[in-house]
């Protein structure tokens, strides 16, 4: 038996971070906020970023955790809709 035991963090998205354009595909930068219960995100890679509505009635997967740069609390994560086309690529050329 497997025990899990989510955390929830607040992480800030970075839209004009010149960090976004080192890939050569969109992704995810945010940073751990101050208030976070953790110090560090290592070891978390491939763990899902949520976003979640004003109202916190709704929550979707933003990104897939795959980096982190401890001394600037930045987080990196692929896009879901990067994931998503890169899943379904891979798939299409196994049928051919």
């Amino acid at each position: 038996m497997v025990t899990a035991y989510p955390t929830l963090l607040w992480i800030d998205e970075i839209k004009d971070s010149p960090e976004i354009n080192k890939k050569s595909y969109p992704r995810f930068v945010g940073r751990l906020h101050d208030i976070s219960p953790l110090t560090t995100l290592s070891g978390m890679s491939g763990g899902p970023i949520f976003g979640f509505s004003e109202d916190g009635m709704k929550y979707w997967i933003v990104a897939i955790q795959s980096g982190w740069r401890e001394s600037q609390k930045l987080v990196f994560g692929c896009l879901v809709q990067v994931f998503a086309s890169e899943i379904e690529r891979m798939l299409d050329d196994s049928t051919e």
